[in-house]
């Protein structure tokens, strides 16, 4: 209230120079422009992350307030005195919301990246658990030193915000080092381009419904998990049977049941269960991609005739997932 209410703006009718350079207000100047700078510096950081995307080069002399960046500042900084004000005045009393610090950031960081931080946490721990494809040894270390990273973006986010020294440039954390304190989820899984662009497209996701077929369910529970916590709905049924059924249930709003059909192919005692059912797969549901995801895999024989894709990678699963999402 102090740094943008009316007072501030009143001092300088009390007399020239009388109050304005008085050290106390000099120094609220001094915590505003600061305050300014951490949702500038979030803002530039994604953008340098590609996390959002950039404006574009300036040829018209749009205003900055018109430009991505600014109606991104104006969307963050009016959930920033939206949530202030609301546990300040204690707003929320009365329909028994409690907004903290960590609920408050989450809040923001929604309405500007149209994420929720906490979700992606989530999907990122159940993606780390998933079938990756690789050597045993060498996936081991791969995912603890992620998890050890993610745990670090997990502490930053619970932590008390502090603003940088006004001078200070902010660099894009892609360029951070590994041991970077203020390291960003960006950064953290920008070798799993699969999880980071699923991560990206949680609008696309929190309207997908996906149909997996699996004997084994406990198998495919973590790629699964990451596809809800993103925002996916998705059923698994253990049989050929049950998924015709599945899909032979009340369509969706746009007359499909589902909009992705994952599958495994090893089915009980048949090795080539799930390429047996494509047909039938086909047939009831002609326009959704099947795509399936397997233990081990040999690319020699490429991808099933019918199927959308074919991977042992929940990595590349999420790519394929997307590519299917994003071309219906």
């Amino acid at each position: 209230r102090l740094m943008y209410g009316p007072d501030l703006g009143a001092l300088p009718r009390l007399g020239k120079d009388a109050f304005m350079a008085h050290p106390e207000v000099q120094s609220l100047l001094e915590h505003r422009n600061r305050a300014g700078l951490v949702v500038t510096g979030i803002i530039g950081r994604a953008q340098a992350d590609e996390f959002l995307s950039p404006d574009p080069p300036d040829d018209q002399g749009t205003p900055y307030r018109q430009s991505p960046s600014g109606r991104r500042l104006q969307i963050a900084w009016s959930a920033m005195v939206g949530v202030a004000f609301l546990r300040e005045d204690e707003l929320l009393r009365a329909v028994d919301w409690q907004i903290d610090r960590a609920t408050g950031g989450r809040l923001i960081v929604e309405s500007v990246f149209g994420i929720d931080p906490q979700a992606v946490g989530e999907a990122a721990g159940a993606f780390l658990e998933s079938p990756e494809g690789v050597d045993a040894s060498e996936g081991e270390l791969e995912m603890l030193r992620v998890a050890e990273e993610v745990a670090s973006f997990s502490r930053e986010i619970n932590a008390p915000m502090a603003a940088p020294p006004a001078a200070a440039p902010m660099a894009s954390s892609m360029a951070a080092p590994p041991d970077d304190p203020e390291a960003t989820l960006t950064r953290t899984l920008a070798r799993h381009s699969g999880f980071n662009r699923a991560a990206r497209s949680q609008t696309t996701l929190s309207r997908a419904r996906i149909l997996w077929i699996d004997d084994h369910p406990k198998w495919v529970a973590k790629p699964a998990e990451t596809l809800r916590r993103l925002g996916a709905r998705v059923t698994i049924v253990r049989t050929t049977q049950d998924g015709i059924r599945a899909l032979e249930r009340v369509p969706g709003p746009d007359g499909r049941p589902f909009d992705v059909i994952l599958s495994d192919i090893a089915r009980g005692s048949r090795m080539d269960a799930g390429i047996r059912a494509l047909p039938q797969l086909r047939q009831l549901a002609p326009d959704t991609p099947v795509i399936f995801f397997v233990g081990k895999l040999d690319r020699s024989l490429g991808v099933p005739k019918g199927a959308a894709g074919i991977t042992n990678r929940t990595n590349e699963l999420l790519h394929l997932v997307m590519d299917a999402l994003e071309g219906r």
